[in-house]
């Protein structure tokens, strides 16, 4: 393996990614539940990278078609419709060290589960209990107890301040300053 130089447009296929290697097999759930995984993966690095095209053909089925478009609010809209951008109001914090973007849910649209919450560090989907925390914290009265805020925050934060090895795949981040971090999304 070794990095190459791609035209603009090149197509990226993977199949049979495991083939060969049946001690992995082994933690694969059914099809559908692979399916979805997969499915959520490449909806997070949409969300990210507003200015790619994606397509994910599945079982000979165009099943994901995003176009590049020129911003995330149009990207989170051809995702999750009109119904769920209708309701969403920007966010911005300027700082040094972070710089919050971003769209928060009306609580109209809240959720029953954590679903429809994403967190961006550096151009990464992560997940991060104390800035859900932070943005459910913000909503104070406005949210029944058992209800979800919907949010699509992009975090840039200084690499310094982010500790991304805290989880095998890197999905959870711990902060050096986390109140400063609970401050900033709340």
């Amino acid at each position: 393996i070794q990095p190459i130089g791609v035209a603009e447009g090149t197509q990226i296929e993977i199949q049979n990614l495991f083939y060969n290697t049946p001690a992995r097999k082994k933690y694969l759930k059914n099809n559908s539940t692979e399916y979805d995984h997969i499915m959520d993966t490449i909806t997070g690095i949409a969300l990210t990278f507003h200015q790619v095209s994606f397509r994910v053909v599945h079982d000979g089925k165009l099943v994901f078609d995003m176009p590049a478009v020129e911003d995330d609010f149009t990207r989170i809209r051809s995702i999750f419709g009109k119904n769920i951008t209708d309701e969403l109001i920007p966010v911005f914090y300027g700082h040094s060290q972070i710089q919050l973007k971003g769209f928060i849910g009306k609580p109209i649209i809240a959720r029953s589960n954590r679903n429809f919450q994403y967190l961006f560090i550096n151009h990464r989907e992560v997940k991060s209990h104390v800035l859900s925390y932070a943005v459910k914290q913000s909503y104070n009265t406005l949210l029944p107890k058992e209800k979800h805020p919907v949010f699509f925050l992009y975090f840039e934060i200084d690499p310094e301040l982010v500790d991304v090895n805290v989880h095998p795949r890197k999905l959870e981040v711990r902060f050096r300053d986390e109140r400063e971090i609970f401050n900033a999304a709340s």
